[in-house]
C-alpha cells in the first residue's frame, strides 16, 4: 500500500480552506497472475501463499484505509509491467518495487 496526500493547485482565497485528498494506492494482483507474481518476486515467500489469502489480507487493508479518509486505488500488477517497469527504474521485485510501481500509477 502506498500512502499520498495531496491538495488543490490553486492556493485558497482568503477565508477559504484547502481540500486535501489522502490517496491509498494498493497494487491489486489476479488470481491468475498471483502464483507467478510470488515466484518472481524476492520477498515472494513473505506474501500469503494463496490469492485468497492475500485478497482477505489487503481488503482488510483496505477497509481500515477508508475508515481513516483514505481514497482507494487498486494498481493492476502483472509480471510482465511490474519486471519491465522495475528494469527501467532499476527497482528491486520486491516490497520497495510495489510501493514506488503503486505511486507511479495515481
Amino acid at each position: 500500500m502506498n500512502l499520498r496526500q495531496t491538495s488543490d493547485e490553486d492556493a485558497p482565497q482568503q477565508g477559504q480552506m484547502r481540500r486535501v485528498t489522502r490517496i491509498a494506492a494498493f497494487i491489486w494482483y489476479m488470481p491468475d497472475d498471483y502464483p507467478i507474481c510470488r515466484a518472481i518476486m524476492a520477498d515472494g515467500k513473505k506474501l500469503p501463499h494463496t490469492h485468497a489469502g492475500w485478497r482477505e489480507k489487503t481488503e482488510g487493508q483496505e477497509r481500515r484505509a477508508i475508515l481513516d479518509g483514505y481514497q482507494l486505488y487498486r494498481v493492476p500488477l502483472t509480471p510482465e509491467a511490474f519486471q519491465h517497469w522495475c528494469q527501467e527504474r532499476q527497482f528491486p521485485l520486491d516490497a520497495r518495487g510495489r510501493v514506488a510501481f503503486a505511486a507511479d500509477a495515481v
